[in-house]
């Protein structure tokens, strides 16, 4: 116990001696954090829509192969479906379809050889695996970088606090012109008119960000678990058994509503039931898409795509495009507000800080590794299987549908968790500029 207690003083330590630090650096220097935090944010969110994209590909190949293989005696339109197929299946990447699909002419009244199709798609989804890990690198980056930045915010927010009591008792003249910040304080494409709209929407910020880092990591770290468990249990023999137990299980995993939820949306996203939240400044909501399993409309491995796609985003709150005020004016915000603003711009940072300091970033992490290793046990197992038996053919499609939710569990941990940080960020900025432009209308 004494020594529990040790380590976690340790560890209370060490996030004081960092705070302290990082509560010392320059405005450039802080610049600069968010840059990189933020460049590894969008390379995060690109690689893994890479990882998605190349998942579809690599199925693909998989599915054709299947279809090759029915194939007794391949009559002219059936290799030439098999050509098409094929180039269907890798347009847009760099493998050209001549590495994959052998010259047909040759196959006309024979069997099919599709070895060099599966051994394809094998390597392009092999590499998705090693490829995932650089983008856990970059998650972490970006948490670390710019969770680096919180201190010095906090500083700023206590000097600006200092000006605040400083201007009580004084009175504003006229209108404060806000520019910059106006699109990011907007909520539903209407800019602000009073500090009371500025403080409602602050309050919307808050309110989403304990959803996102309290019961939507939960989830996902329970979901997590769930995956890792049955892909750790994976046997090609009962491949079969693996997929519907785990479709199962996942059906009963679904987060809580968003907060402000309203009606479900199927339109939004074809096969997914769609629920947007309270509308966010910055004209965003955090808005929900699960596959809704209804058991019957869709295969086992269908079922299991569907739930790996499934996941909660911050998105536009208007699915057309629009556009919002640029400039407005509103009166200055009073001293009262002003001090209750910054408050909850601090608490708004408490929730993220409690995220990245407390257990449920450990957990996400914890689980992610529990899945990695995971699959590296069921590929032993997929390659311990007689290649040459009909029945691990028949396990491959099973197996990568368990293995390819190592990518739905990194989507999952960085959306909407790394856009929720910057945009909280981002918010509680433009929540301090109209702070710091309503003080200089106090004379």
């Amino acid at each position: 116990m004494r020594r529990i207690l040790l380590q976690t003083s340790q560890v209370s330590l060490e996030q004081e001696q960092f705070r302290a630090a990082m509560e010392g650096i320059s405005m450039e220097e802080e610049q600069i954090m968010i840059d990189e935090a933020q460049a590894d944010a969008v390379s995060a969110d690109q690689e893994l829509a890479e990882a998605e994209r190349i998942i579809e590909v690599s199925d693909a190949l998989e599915d054709l192969a299947v279809v090759a293989d029915s194939i007794e005696e391949a009559s002219p339109a059936e290799t030439a479906l098999v050509e098409i197929a094929g180039d269907m299946a890798v347009a847009g990447t760099d493998i050209q379809p001549e590495e994959i699909v052998p010259a047909m002419e040759s196959y006309l009244g024979k069997r099919i050889s599709t070895e060099g199709i599966r051994e394809t798609a094998k390597n392009i989804w092999e590499s998705i695996q090693r490829f995932l890990k650089q983008v856990w690198e970059k998650i972490e980056n970006f948490f670390y970088k710019i969770f680096g930045t919180i201190p010095a915010l906090r500083r700023k927010l206590a000097d600006l606090e200092a000006k605040v009591e400083d201007a009580v008792g004084r009175k504003p003249e006229g209108k404060v012109q806000l520019t910059n910040g106006v699109t990011q304080l907007s909520v539903s494409y209407v800019a602000p008119k009073n500090e009371q709209d500025i403080a409602k929407a602050l309050d919307a910020m808050s309110t989403a960000a304990k959803y996102v880092f309290g019961n939507y990591v939960d989830s996902v770290s329970k979901r997590g678990e769930i995956i890792a468990k049955a892909i750790n249990d994976f046997d090609p023999t009962k491949a079969d058994e693996a997929v519907k137990s785990l479709r199962s299980d996942l059906k009963s995993v679904k987060p809580d509503q968003v907060p402000g939820a309203g009606s479900t949306d199927t339109g939004r996203y074809p096969g997914f039931s769609t629920t947007l939240g309270t509308p966010l400044p910055g004209n965003v909501s955090l808005g929900c898409k699960f596959y809704t399993d209804n058991k019957s409309d869709e295969s086992d491995l269908g079922a299991l795509d569907r739930y790996r796609n499934s996941r909660c985003e911050l998105m536009p709150t208007s699915e057309k495009a629009k556009e919002g005020a640029r400039e407005v004016e509103i009166t200055p915000i009073t001293t009262n507000g002003a001090k209750s603003m910054i408050k909850d711009c601090e608490k708004l940072l408490d929730i993220l800080e409690e995220y990245k300091r407390g257990s449920k970033s450990k957990s996400i992490a914890k689980t992610q590794k529990t899945i990695e290793q995971a699959s590296d046990k069921a590929a032993k197992a997929m390659a311990n299987a007689d290649k040459g038996d009909e029945g691990q053919k028949a396990a491959v499609p099973h197996y990568r549908a368990l293995l390819n939710f190592n990518a739905a569990y990194a989507r999952w941990a960085q959306t909407p968790a790394v856009p929720m940080v910057s945009h909280s960020l981002t918010t509680i900025r433009a929540v301090m500029v109209t702070i710091q432009k309503s003080l200089a209308a106090y004379k």
